[in-house]
């Protein structure tokens, strides 16, 4: 199927009215911990932007159930919980803590709470579109992940729709190799949380964005028929591959490698694919059906 049709079937963005759109901005984070003396190294730095982002997505989760200003919320310190949901250590988390504090990113609260500085909020388009409970909950202890997760979501304007973002693009956000930030766009695609057509297109996936299961994407379920056109350069076939690439870990289906006019596909068993080979005026169609044994 290709992103057009799946775009037009896909639903509003059933999120938007009861979600705010005002979220903990990383740039306006990475400001001020740039000023920081001495400066910090860049593990020390990715460690502070995720303990930022964990806490501005819970400020945010109550500030949405209780009506109120994020930044006027008391956080609890909970440092057994944010472990498991960061999976960084406890000394990790603390110099996060203290990088954060001497930014002004947070202050003490009462009862040993902490509350969010308002000057670190700023309006994201697109962010009452993303269910970032499931997302945390579904990353939970994987650092790399969460990163990604949070760069799609200030990379990609319309979360719903598939957006260009390379890999250049998700180190500058995160601070990671090009090796690194590979792994956890793949865990990432993996977990259901966005899914990718081709090496630089994404969007985040349906359950990603607090949609009922019946309206879930065809990328990420199991298709009884599935069309997709190849032009000369292969790109839609390449894309195809990347899809079912994606997709075996979440289903558990296996791939089967397919080559037409060239191209490398890996097709799950028990399906049906309708082929369009174009080449120049020219256009073939093609019905493969994979067994499943």
């Amino acid at each position: 199927m290709t992103p057009a049709r799946d775009s037009a079937r896909r639903a509003p963005w059933l999120r938007t009215a009861a979600q705010s759109t005002s979220r903990l901005s990383h740039s306006a984070v990475a400001d001020v911990l740039a000023h920081i003396s001495p400066a910090l190294s860049r593990e020390h730095l990715r460690n502070a932007h995720l303990l930022a982002f964990i806490l501005g997505s819970k400020a945010c989760e109550l500030a949405t159930a209780q009506g109120e200003d994020p930044s006027a919320l008391p956080l609890s310190w909970d440092v057994p919980l944010i472990a498991a949901q960061t999976g960084l250590r406890a000394v990790e988390l603390t110099a996060a803590l203290q990088a954060l504090s001497a930014a002004g990113v947070v202050r003490p609260a009462a009862g040993g709470t902490l509350q969010l500085a308002n000057a670190m909020f700023a309006p994201q388009r697109g962010a009452a579109a993303i269910d970032w409970t499931f997302i945390l909950r579904t990353l939970a202890g994987s650092a790399a992940a969460l990163h990604v997760a949070r760069a799609f979501g200030d990379l990609l304007g319309r979360p719903d729709e598939f957006g260009y973002v390379t890999r250049a693009d998700v180190g500058a956000q995160t601070l990671y190799s090009e090796g690194a930030i590979k792994h956890a766009i793949a865990a990432v695609v993996r977990a259901g949380v966005v899914e990718r057509d081709g090496l630089t297109k994404y969007r985040f996936s349906s359950m990603a964005l607090g949609r009922p299961a019946h309206l879930a994407s065809p990328l990420a379920e199991r298709e009884t028929a599935s069309s997709v056109a190849i032009g000369a350069s292969g790109r839609s076939a390449a894309a195809t591959a990347a899809r079912e690439e994606a997709r075996a870990p979440v289903t558990g289906e296996t791939l089967v490698p397919f080559t037409v006019d060239g191209v490398a596909l890996y097709l799950a068993r028990g399906e049906t694919y309708e082929l369009e080979l174009e080449s120049g005026d020219t256009t073939r169609r093609l019905r493969v059906r994979i067994p499943r044994v």
